[in-house]
C-alpha cells in the first residue's frame, strides 16, 4: 500500500489543466478562456502522457475515445457556464451523470470524475472503483485534495485490490464559476452576513477566509501568474489577502509544480469590502445584464422568466453562452433600449439572409430545407445549405433575446423601473416622496429607493427617511426586508466615514422611458411584438436630461470598485489599500504591507468584492477598463441581486434586536 500511496501522491498534479505547462497571463487576460482550456484538457484525458512511464497494470485510454463524465454539484456548476453539450460531445463524452445518483456499470468506457474534494465524495468514489463500474477512473478535483483524503483513497483501494483501476488523480484548482471573459463568482454564500453578524464565531470566520483565499488561489493558478495584492485595510479583505499571500508564496517557491510562469505579466489583485459601498447593491439599473440579473432570475448564465405563449404565461429558461452569444457579448453593458434596437437590427439582418437562402433553393422555409432531397446541382445551392447551420444558430440567439427583452419590458411597465432609475439619478426629496407615497408602487422598490437616498444623498433628511419607511411598513408590514433599514441606521456613522466624492468615470446613461404604451402588449407573432418593442424604446428628447442626472448621481456616489480600480490602473498612491507581494523576500513583506512600495500603473487588474457583487458593478468596472484600455477581471464572493442582498441586511437587522 505504501508504494501505491507514493505513486498516487505523485500523480496528484498541481495543475490547472495543463500539467507542467502553465497558462501565461496575456495582456488581455481571459479567465474564461483559461478555464475552458483546463476543462477541455481534463476531458481529453491529458493524452500528452509519456508511454514509457505507463504501468502495465494501469489502463491506457486514447483521448478521442468515448467516455462518461461524473459530476457533483460543484463540478457541474464550474463546468456548465463554460462548456456546452456540443463541447462535451466533441471531447467524446457520451453521457454525464451525478455522483450521488444510482448508476449502471459501463465497464467498456473510462470515466472522468470532476468533483469537490470532500470525505463523502471520496467514499462514493471508492465504492465506484471497488464495484468496477468503468474501464478506468480519471479523478479530478475542483480544488486541492487534502493529504488525509488522499491516504484514505489509497488505503481503501489497496485493501479492495482496486488500485490498478485508477488512471489519474489531479487537482484542477477550479473552485470558482466563470460567467464571462472578465467575470467570476467564488460561490461563497452569505459572506456579507457572516462577516458582519455579531454571532459569527472565530471558526466560522476562519472557514470563510480560507474558502475565499482558496478560490482566489485557483483564479491565480488558472491564469498562471502570481499577482501583486492590494486590499482594503481593517476588515475581511485584509485577512483574506494575508491568507492568499501565504498560499501564493508557498506555491511560487516550488517551481516544479508548474503552477506559475515566472515571466508572465503580473496583474494587481484588489480585494475590497462590500461594506464600503452598499448603494450599488440596491440601486436600480438601466443596463441590460444588470436588468436581467435584477428583474429576472439569472444564475450561472441561465435566465428563467415568464413568457407569453398563445395568451398563456409559460415559465422558460434560456442559456447564455458567453463565448458565442454575439448579442450578449456586444450589448450586455448597454442601456436596455439600445439593446432592443440592436436585437431588432439583428432580426432584420437574419430575415434578409434567410430570404436570400430560400430564394436560392426554392424552399418555402428553412425547416423545409432540412428535409429537402433535391440533388445539389449548383454551387449556389451548396453555398446556401452550408450557411444554414450558422444561420439557425443565430436565430436561436435572436429568439432568446427577443423573449428576454419582452419579459423585461413587461416588468419595466408593471413596476415603472425607468422612473425609479431616473429618480435615483436626481434623488430630489420631492421625487422620492412622490414614489414612496404611491400605493400602486412595489414596496421593495420603494425600500430600495429610500436606501439609495439615505446612502448617497449629500445631506439626507433623517425625518424624511423615517416618514418614508413608515409608509412602506404600513403598506407591507410582513415584507421580509424591512429590517435591512434598521441595520443600515445602526451603521450610518461608519458608512459616512467610508463614503467618497472623488471623481468617477461616467457610467452609461439611460434613455428615457417612452410616453406611449408599448405595443408588445398586443397579439401577433414574436417578431412583430419585438419590432413594436424596439419602436417603443427609441431614444427620446429626455435623453440629455437623464445623461445629466446620471452624471449628477456619480458625482454624489462614487462606487468603491470604480474608485480603487481607477487608482490602481493609474498608479495613484492610496493609503486606504495595503499591499502584499508574494514574490518579494519575506523580510520585505512588512515594508510593502505598510505602503513603502511605490505605486506604478497596473497593466491589468483583478478586482474582488468580499461580501457579494452584481452586474451593475461589473459593468461599471468594465467601463473604467475600456476607458483606460486595460484588462480588468471582476469577481465577487457571490453574485447577488437586490433582494438577495437585502435579505442578508435584514438578517443582520434582526440579529441586533
Amino acid at each position: 500500500m505504501a508504494s501505491f500511496l507514493t505513486q498516487l501522491a505523485a500523480n496528484v498534479a498541481d495543475v490547472t489543466g495543463s500539467p507542467g505547462t502553465p497558462a501565461s497571463l496575456p495582456t488581455a487576460p481571459s479567465l474564461r478562456t483559461a478555464t475552458r482550456t483546463a476543462l477541455l484538457k481534463m476531458l481529453a484525458l491529458d493524452d500528452e502522457v509519456d508511454p514509457s512511464t505507463s504501468s502495465t497494470t494501469t489502463p491506457v485510454v486514447t483521448a478521442g475515445q468515448w467516455k462518461v463524465l461524473i459530476l457533483d454539484s460543484e463540478g457541474r456548476d464550474v463546468l456548465t457556464p463554460v462548456l456546452n453539450l456540443s463541447d462535451l460531445r466533441d471531447t467524446g463524452v457520451t453521457v454525464h451523470m451525478s455522483l450521488g445518483a444510482p448508476r449502471q456499470p459501463l465497464r467498456d468506457v473510462p470515466a472522468v470524475y470532476f468533483v469537490s474534494p470532500t470525505a463523502a465524495n471520496i467514499t462514493r468514489i471508492i465504492d465506484d472503483i471497488a464495484a468496477n463500474l468503468y474501464e478506468a477512473f480519471y479523478l479530478h478535483f475542483t480544488s486541492s485534495l487534502p493529504r488525509a483524503l488522499l491516504e484514505q483513497l489509497a488505503q481503501s483501494l489497496v485493501q479492495r485490490d482496486a488500485a490498478h483501476r485508477v488512471a489519474k488523480v489531479m487537482d484542477q484548482y477550479l473552485p470558482f464559476r466563470v460567467l464571462e471573459d472578465g467575470l467570476f463568482s467564488l460561490a461563497v454564500p452569505r459572506a456579507f452576513a457572516t462577516v458582519h453578524a455579531p454571532g459569527t464565531s472565530e471558526s466560522q470566520m476562519e472557514a470563510l477566509v480560507d474558502q475565499v483565499a482558496t478560490g482566489l488561489f485557483g483564479v491565480c493558478t488558472t491564469l498562471g501568474s502570481v499577482p501583486v495584492l492590494r486590499y482594503a485595510r481593517g476588515n475581511a479583505a485584509e485577512l483574506i489577502a494575508a491568507r492568499l499571500e501565504a498560499k501564493l508564496r508557498d506555491a511560487a517557491m516550488n517551481p516544479r509544480n508548474g503552477l506559475f510562469d515566472a515571466d508572465a505579466p503580473r496583474p494587481v489583485l484588489v480585494l475590497l469590502d462590500r461594506h464600503a459601498d452598499l448603494a450599488t447593491m440596491v440601486a436600480h439599473s438601466w443596463l441590460y445584464s444588470a436588468l436581467v440579473h435584477d428583474v429576472l432570475d439569472l444564475k450561472l448564465n441561465r435566465i428563467a422568466c415568464s413568457v407569453d405563449e398563445n395568451g398563456q404565461k409559460v415559465q422558460k429558461t434560456f442559456d447564455i453562452d458567453a463565448g458565442t452569444d454575439f448579442i450578449w457579448r456586444a450589448h450586455a453593458g448597454m442601456p436596455f433600449p439600445e439593446v432592443a434596437e440592436a436585437v431588432d437590427v439583428e432580426l432584420n439582418k437574419y430575415k434578409q439572409e434567410a430570404q436570400d437562402i430560400l430564394s436560392a433553393t426554392g424552399a418555402t422555409s428553412l425547416e423545409e430545407m432540412n428535409s429537402m432531397d433535391t440533388p445539389l446541382n449548383t454551387k449556389q445551392l451548396q453555398s446556401a445549405l452550408t450557411q444554414l447551420p450558422a444561420l439557425t444558430a443565430r436565430k436561436r440567439v435572436i429568439d432568446t433575446h427577443m423573449q428576454v427583452a419582452t419579459a423585461l419590458l413587461s416588468a419595466i411597465q408593471a413596476r415603472g423601473l425607468d422612473v425609479l432609475f431616473e429618480t435615483e439619478q436626481k434623488l430630489t426629496r420631492t421625487a422620492v416622496a412622490e414614489i414612496v407615497k404611491d400605493p400602486q408602487r412595489d414596496p421593495v422598490d420603494k425600500l430600495r429607493l429610500i436606501l439609495v437616498y439615505e446612502l448617497t444623498a449629500h445631506d439626507p433628511v433623517a425625518s424624511d427617511v423615517a416618514d418614508w419607511l413608515a409608509h412602506v411598513r404600513t403598506q407591507a408590514p410582513e415584507m421580509p426586508y424591512l429590517a435591512a433599514a434598521d441595520w443600515l441606521k445602526s451603521q450610518r456613522a461608519l458608512l459616512a466615514a467610508t463614503a467618497s466624492t472623488a471623481p468617477a468615470v461616467p457610467a452609461p446613461a439611460p434613455p428615457a422611458r417612452g410616453g406611449n404604451a408599448p405595443g408588445a402588449q398586443g397579439g401577433g407573432d414574436l417578431f412583430g411584438r419585438f419590432n413594436r418593442l424596439a419602436e417603443t424604446l427609441q431614444l427620446g428628447n429626455a435623453y440629455e436630461t437623464l445623461v445629466g442626472a446620471a452624471a449628477s448621481w456619480l458625482g454624489r456616489h462614487v462606487p468603491a470598485a470604480v474608485r480603487h480600480v481607477e487608482g490602481v490602473l493609474d498608479g495613484v498612491p492610496d493609503d486606504r489599500l495595503g499591499m502584499l507581494d508574494p514574490r518579494l523576500p519575506r523580510g520585505a513583506r512588512g515594508a510593502v504591507a505598510n505602503g513603502a512600495a511605490s505605486a506604478a500603473p497596473a497593466r491589468s487588474a483583478i478586482v474582488v468584492m468580499v461580501g457579494g457583487g452584481n452586474y451593475l458593478e461589473y459593468q461599471q468596472v468594465q467601463e473604467v477598463a475600456r476607458s483606460k484600455k486595460r484588462a480588468v477581471v471582476y469577481g465577487a464572493t457571490e453574485m447577488l441581486n437586490a433582494k438577495e442582498f437585502l435579505q442578508q441586511l435584514a438578517e443582520l437587522g434582526v440579529a441586533r434586536t
